[in-house]
Formats: structure tokens, sequence, C-alpha cells
């Protein structure tokens, strides 16, 4: 899981042991990652992951987004711990 939201963002709330990469870095690092892994990414609206998520994928990784963002991603964990 990767939060591609700022530091601040990601210190007021994250998914559990998400790791944070600011977008702009994500941009420059993603074609040199471990391809036998697989990738959720995320953001504040979705956008960002969404558009990382395509390029990842045309590279030939696994790679996929939280449709919905933050807020989507806040209630899947609600959920999980409502269980």
């Amino acid at each position: 899981m990767i939060d591609l939201r700022s530091k601040p963002e990601y210190q007021a709330w994250h998914w559990p042991d998400a790791l944070q990469l600011d977008f702009a870095h994500a941009l420059e690092t993603y074609a040199s990652v471990d391809r036998d892994k697989t990738y959720v990414l995320y953001c504040e609206i979705g956008l960002k992951s969404a558009h990382l998520a395509e390029l990842m994928r045309k590279e030939g990784l696994r790679a996929f987004h939280v449709r919905g963002g933050l807020k989507a991603l806040q209630k899947m964990a609600a959920r999980s711990v409502g269980q």
C-alpha cells in the first residue's frame, strides 16, 4: 500500500503499514520497483493514484488504486474494524 499524499497528511492518518511516497518522487522511481509485488496506491481523491497505477501497469507492474481516494479507504478501514 502506497500513500501518495504529503507527509503531514500521512501523519494525520494512513493505512496501517502504508509507505508514504510523495507523488513527484513516485513518478520518478516507479519503473525501478520490485516487479514481483502488487501495489495498491491511494491519494486524497483518487486522481493521482489512478494516473500512477495506469503508468505502472503500462510498465508491466501489478498496480491498482483505491477508487474514491482517502474517504473510500477510510470507510474500508472502518468496516474492517467493525467486523
